[in-house]
């Protein structure tokens, strides 16, 4: 893959770019069509302006190379220090709205990859947020004011009828009455596990009594964690849907950590917890934090696996009114648009950019 990089940003420099040509280049999880870039590249092909849009695939490298060459326009939804050296334009969408520090804030970036992505950041020429609060982040994080509030395409779908939703036969979802979904974020370093073996059976024990399923859908970058033995009710989903923000509507529980995964489930206004098993060890280890997690998210927040448990077959906490209004709180704090009309605000920024 580093060949690649060098040899694109030497012909990237040789090759002219083609006006209203856009290619969408997937940093993020490779190879895979979801999230905010699937959400903007299905919005290009409901109106006919006359743009040229690409998915790069990089299991088609020569095809994929020309389009990223050729293309007047590259959105991306991360960020590849690989691409620093090149003659490119990058429209960035980033894939989450979280509360790690992100890009250049990344406090364990140092040295040449950090000067690298600052050129990367050089050749960003529009960053999209979610909030005012996201913006700041962003500003911050890519050094640039070119940060704009459209919200994130990708939560569009939150806001469609149920009734639009795609049925996912695959998990035989209606022999149970809940569904409880654990998706943790990426730790760059872990050596604690969130659930123990003793818990694991005696929990699918009560899920059975209580008809519930527990899906635990790991972080793309971290497939080999958690693995799962054959339980009735506890299930593995991990890249069995290219997108978990699809599965979000049937879920009743969200059981999550310090993932922007619980940004977006707010907004469908369902119960979270917040599971931080590893709170110090992630601290000391990951890429740091830019919110204190206490002000901003409403909790609760649950430390071992007996609280998780409790919490959830005991959501009465859920319903009291100090907790709603912090619920509350915590949507507007990420979030200017309520609508589903993201994808759509964002494409028409993203128009203005091209020649």
């Amino acid at each position: 893959m580093h060949k690649f990089y060098f040899v694109a940003s030497i012909l990237s420099w040789l090759i002219p770019k083609k006006k209203r040509k856009i290619a969408f280049l997937p940093l993020h999880n490779p190879g895979v069509k979801s999230g905010n870039l699937l959400s903007l590249y299905s919005e290009t092909q409901k109106h006919n302006d006359n743009l040229v849009c690409n998915w790069i695939l990089f299991s088609v490298k020569y095809r994929s190379l020309w389009n990223l060459l050729r293309a007047e326009l590259i959105v991306v939804d991360a960020a590849n220090v690989g691409f620093s050296l090149g003659r490119f334009r990058f429209f960035q969408l980033w894939h989450g709205t979280g509360f790690k520090r992100i890009n250049i804030l990344n406090e364990q970036i140092s040295g040449q990859k950090k000067i690298l992505r600052k050129l990367f950041n050089s050749k960003t020429i529009a960053v999209i947020a979610s909030s005012s609060s996201d913006k700041s982040r962003k500003i911050e994080a890519f050094k640039t004011e070119n940060v704009f509030i459209t919200g994130s395409p990708r939560n569009d779908f939150l806001f469609k009828n149920t009734d639009e939703i795609r049925d996912f036969s695959l998990f035989n979802y209606s022999s149970f009455k809940e569904i409880i979904l654990y998706a943790p974020t990426f730790r760059e370093n872990s050596s604690i596990q969130p659930f123990s073996s003793k818990f694991l059976l005696q929990f699918n024990e009560k899920l059975k009594k209580k008809k519930s399923l527990f899906m635990i859908n790991r972080h793309p970058r971290c497939r080999k964690q958690l693995l799962i033995d054959n339980y009735s009710n506890i299930i593995d989903v991990t890249g069995k849907v290219s997108d978990i923000q699809l599965l979000l509507h049937t879920v009743d529980v969200l059981v999550t950590d310090y993932s922007s995964i619980s940004t977006d489930f707010s907004l469908l206004k369902k119960p979270i917890l917040f599971y931080m098993y590893d709170y110090q060890e992630y601290i000391t280890s990951s890429r740091g934090l830019y919110y204190d997690l206490e002000k901003v998210l409403p909790g609760p927040f649950l430390v071992d696996e007996k609280e998780l448990e409790t919490h959830i077959f005991d959501r009465n906490w859920f319903n009291e009114e100090i907790y709603q209004n912090s619920y509350q709180k915590f949507i507007n704090f990420f979030f200017d648009h309520q609508d589903g009309n993201s994808s759509h605000r964002t494409y028409k920024l993203l128009k203005t950019y091209l020649k």
